[in-house]
């Protein structure tokens, strides 16, 4: 805890009592872990000296400083200053400082829920007694599960899952009741001693954390949560650098993360997925989901496209691409927003330079004839809800499955795919249209080349060898001519023009008599 600010009540002047004048001592503490500040207040001082002297007493248990008796002070777990020694600490204790350290360094506002889930797990298997770290285990989820009308806990053991969920870590003023606080006083006693953390227990932990999860998972949940918490307790000499010696590393499961060819749409099918967008929800979402393929454009990415990501040069239509809108929970956010932009993704960690994707001739002329000469200018979002506000995310996913399933319901390898294949069909077509792979790298945002080749090696190695002079003579083999097209699929057709793909030899004619 820190202290913020300590005076004496009343603006300095005694107040009327039972037991006559006394002075009150307000103090405000910031306990951490990202939770508002915390008030407290004792009036039991009979002269304004006395109440001075218990200021003193705040101060020094800020710094745990030592008074001319030798005492030491600090501030128990009520925010009252006291000289007590201090009881061993416990995992649940370190944690508390650490995220109050790391509140605003270490994470971005998007990583705060899933660091925190994680990290309130560590504190669950840090229980002594196996029947209890499950008791308590069981009663996360179950908090987790029931956010909006609960039960009420049953035991002691529920009360402190409930506690944890939504006091300990989590910065909203919650009114702790007295069983509350009785499951924290459980809690803070059953969790495992940090003196008591040693090598064999390490292994424990990895082996808890990653055994039976998928590789990225596992990784995520090890090295991303868990191994920088056992450093910081290393940096701060709270265990010994040998505790952490000779830990095995995870090994990245390369072949779980490529994409399988299999279920990557093909423009016929990419098309059709789009056209059922639009007929449900209206054109732009079927451009929205046409630019998502074409581009490979995460669905977070797509979202956030502006009039003025769109840039003409080169005698072509290109797309900016740098940054990317992500939904979050309110309360990890500094602000309480529950959307946040940020960089885009990149490999290695590193958020690289804006992109600039080439926009096929067929899709730049549709985006024309819609936005005519506000496309490229202006801040306006493309892609926005029903009643004009920010799309959601959740919302569009929900539209995206039913156009799949509408619409690509025979294909079996394709059956449930989530908006993601956008981007793996999009870095596929430009596979296939034979592009430079120096130029797919940069259009996908790819930070390592060797790690873009060896993710998509399959996808390539499955690939038909086709003779094509660029992107545009790749889009054109799918056009899709209107009296071709099954009856099944003529529904799925949007309103808003007469076939699936415009005729690309006339728009670059009219574009060649305009010029």
């Amino acid at each position: 805890m820190r202290l913020l600010h300590a005076w004496i009540g009343n603006d300095g002047k005694a107040m009327k009592a039972a037991k006559g004048k006394l002075f009150q001592v307000r103090w405000r503490l910031n306990p951490g872990a990202g939770r508002i500040a915390i008030e407290r207040k004792l009036t039991r001082f009979r002269t304004k000296a006395e109440a001075n002297a218990f200021i003193e007493r705040l101060t020094m248990a800020e710094y745990r400083m030592t008074d001319a008796f030798g005492r030491t002070w600090r501030f128990d777990a009520d925010g009252q200053p006291t000289d007590e020694p201090e009881g061993a600490a416990t995992l649940l204790d370190k944690l508390e400082e650490y995220v109050a350290a790391r509140w605003t360094t270490l994470w971005s506002p998007g990583q705060r829920t899933k660091v925190r889930g994680r990290l309130l797990r560590l504190v669950a298997v840090s229980v002594d007694r196996a029947s209890d770290r499950e008791a308590l285990l069981d009663g996360l989820e179950s908090q987790k599960r029931h956010r909006g009308a609960r039960p009420e806990p049953a035991s002691t053991i529920e009360w402190a899952a409930r506690w944890l969920r939504d006091v300990a870590f989590y910065p909203d003023a919650i009114a702790i009741s007295d069983e509350m606080a009785a499951g924290e006083r459980w809690l803070r006693a059953a969790s495992m001693s940090v003196a008591s953390i040693d090598s064999e227990t390490v292994t424990q932990l990895r082996i808890h954390f990653t055994e039976g999860q998928v590789h990225s998972t596992a990784r995520t949940y090890w090295q991303g949560t868990v191994i920088p918490f056992l450093n910081w307790l290393r940096d701060t000499e709270v265990i010994s650098p040998a505790t952490l010696a000779g830990q095995p590393k995870l090994r990245r499961d390369l072949e779980g993360e490529r994409p399988d060819p299999r279920r990557i749409p093909d423009p016929t099918q990419a098309a059709l997925v789009a056209a059922e967008m639009g007929r449900a929800h209206g054109e732009p979402w079927e451009l929205f989901t046409l630019l998502g393929f074409w581009c490979a454009l995460r669905i977070s990415e797509a979202l956030y496209i502006r009039l003025s990501s769109f840039i003409f040069t080169d005698d072509r239509w290109w797309l900016e691409v740098e940054l990317q809108e992500r939904r979050t929970v309110g309360a990890c956010t500094d602000g309480g927003e529950t959307k946040i932009v940020t960089g885009t993704k990149a490999t290695r960690d590193r958020t690289p330079t804006r992109r600039l994707v080439p926009i096929p001739d067929f899709l730049a002329k549709r985006l024309v004839d819609r936005y005519g000469e506000t496309l490229g200018v202006g801040d306006d979002r493309l892609f926005v809800g029903p009643r004009g506000g920010v799309a959601n995310d959740s919302t569009v996913r929900e539209w995206w499955h039913e156009a799949v399933r509408s619409t690509l319901g025979d294909a079996l390898e394709l059956d449930g795919i989530t908006p993601h294949a956008m981007r793996h069909a999009g870095m596929t077509w430009w596979f296939a249209a034979g592009k430079d792979h120096k130029l797919i790298q940069r259009w996908g945002g790819w930070t390592s080349i060797v790690q873009m080749l060896d993710t998509y090696r399959g996808v390539i190695e499955s690939l038909v060898v086709q003779e094509l002079d660029g992107l545009d003579d790749f889009a054109s083999q799918w056009e899709l001519e209107e009296q071709s097209l099954p009856a099944s699929d003529a529904a799925t057709e949007s309103p808003t023009r007469g076939g699936v793909v415009v005729d690309l030899l006339e728009w670059r004619q009219s574009r060649s008599a305009s010029s």
